[in-house]
């Protein structure tokens, strides 16, 4: 039995997604390699674990290992998309997907988009409020009876880093949301775009996805790192070609080679049939 605590980033997604897998071979098979590294980790990632085993051994601990290319910003994944302002209009010829997920906010909401700070990175709803650049119809949007929504190092309407990883891309794109909702873009006022969703999961850019934009975000949100997916299928590849054949279940079929020989016979009697 095996734990692969695999990022995103290291595989060259833009996000901030850490999933833990597990692989299990059979007695006698080789087990999967740890999928290899091709990103590295930003500045300042731990070597975290997810715990401890009965026996006091760490599992599922994040692998640190020299990799060929540095990690992905949320900015160069998505530095070829054209500029859509507000993303009122809700159009992108060039990139149908490169519109928000929810229907065009209403006046109130944009205006308190543009008054959340760019600068410095990573400015929310509460410090806003603290450096005074919210107004008041503004501020009473805000649920200040929830603890949650009044510390200042929630995520609520929170900018994202473009020098910095997309956060981890989940089912719905909720800016009011404490913990997931640094989904405000760093430069635009407005939300993140279902395609810069798209370019965070690794999905490609011809792929289509249908229905409501609110359910293409889902679809997105919902999906395993395209990078990650393909890192593990390789390592299950390299762990299936290892085995032998017999281990895997079924013996490979031998080639066959048919060679039909004929005696002067034989063609004297070919000859005779075809020039009749």
């Amino acid at each position: 039995v095996q734990q692969f605590n695999l990022d995103a980033w290291s595989f060259g997604s833009a996000q901030s997604r850490s999933r833990l897998f597990i692989a299990i071979a059979a007695p006698g098979l080789k087990p999967l390699p740890h999928p290899v590294l091709t990103h590295a980790h930003p500045p300042g990632t731990g070597r975290r674990c997810l715990g401890r085993a009965v026996n006091g051994v760490p599992f599922g601990t994040r692998r640190v290992e020299p990799t060929a290319f540095t990690f992905v910003t949320a900015s160069e994944a998505t530095a070829d998309l054209p500029h859509i302002t507000d993303s009122h209009v809700q159009t992108c010829i060039s990139f149908p997907d490169h519109r928000t997920s929810r229907d065009p906010e209403r006046w109130l909401t944009r205006n308190l988009i543009a008054m959340v700070p760019r600068y410095s990175l990573k400015q929310n709803f509460v410090r806003a409020v603290q450096h005074g650049y919210m107004a008041q119809p503004q501020r009473e949007m805000h649920d200040w009876r929830n603890p949650f929504q009044r510390d200042p190092n929630m995520r609520s309407w929170s900018r994202a880093n473009p020098h910095g990883l997309f956060q981890t891309i989940s089912t719905a794109c909720r800016p009011r949301d404490a913990f997931h909702g640094r989904v405000l873009h760093w430069q635009e006022h407005r939300l993140l775009t279902i395609m810069e969703a798209r370019r965070a999961q690794g999905f490609l850019d011809h792929e289509v996805i249908v229905g409501l934009p609110s359910s293409r975000w889902r679809i997105v949100g919902n999906s395993v790192a395209r990078p990650v997916a393909l890192g593990l299928g390789m390592s299950i590849r390299e762990a299936w070609l290892g085995n032998a054949p017999d281990d895997r279940g079924s013996k490979r079929a031998e080639p066959r080679v048919v060679v039909e020989v004929r005696d002067a016979s034989t063609e004297a009697e070919f000859a005779s049939e075809a020039g009749s």
